[in-house]
């Protein structure tokens, strides 16, 4: 008799559990502002997590390469899925309003690489190329004070899953060295 009078219940249990949206919530960390004065940030949301380097570690050069002049952007992260990041434009001259979108690594080209850590002390990298999709967007710069801002934006191939990643909302606002 007790099993005919919570069958109702159990399966009022098993029907409400169904409707209930256990799917994680996406919850990025608030980015920084997208600013113009030498902040010392980079920062880019990644699928599910935001990456934020805003303690002014992001080493960052303008020079004149073999190539052109070249603009290149790196930072790291421990106990991180992308345990560094590196972007740089080669063979073209900086200037506000620039976009450029990724691909080879060619003249005139802005290329990346997202560097990711197996967990067994060795890793791999996801590297722009001619499939790739995205563009750096140069917000400002300031060769008087040494000063550029941008945005970024891609997408690629997980290099151990095989995944699409989606590295959405990337900016910098940093000094660069010559």
């Amino acid at each position: 008799m007790k099993i005919k009078q919570l069958l109702p219940i159990f399966l009022l249990l098993l029907c409400q559990s169904c409707l209930v949206d256990d799917t994680p919530e996406r919850s990025f960390e608030e980015l920084p502002a997208l600013t113009t004065e030498g902040a010392g940030m980079l920062a880019f949301n990644h699928q599910t997590e935001s990456y934020i380097d805003d303690n002014g570690l992001t080493n960052v050069f303008y020079q004149l390469g073999s190539d052109g002049p070249q603009l290149g952007l790196s930072t790291e992260w421990n106990n991180r899925a992308i345990i560094s990041i590196s972007i740089i434009t080669v063979g073209v001259e900086l200037e506000e309003g620039l976009t450029l979108d990724f691909g080879d690594r060619e003249p005139g080209f802005a290329a990346y690489s997202f560097f990711y850590d197996d967990g067994n002390g060795s890793g791999a990298s996801a590297r722009s190329n001619s499939e790739t999709t995205g563009s750096i967007t140069i917000t400002h710069f300031d060769e008087t004070n040494n000063i550029v801002s941008g945005t970024f934006s891609t997408e690629y191939i997980h290099p151990f899953t095989g995944d699409l990643v989606k590295i959405t909302n990337g900016r910098f606002d940093t000094f660069f060295r010559r």
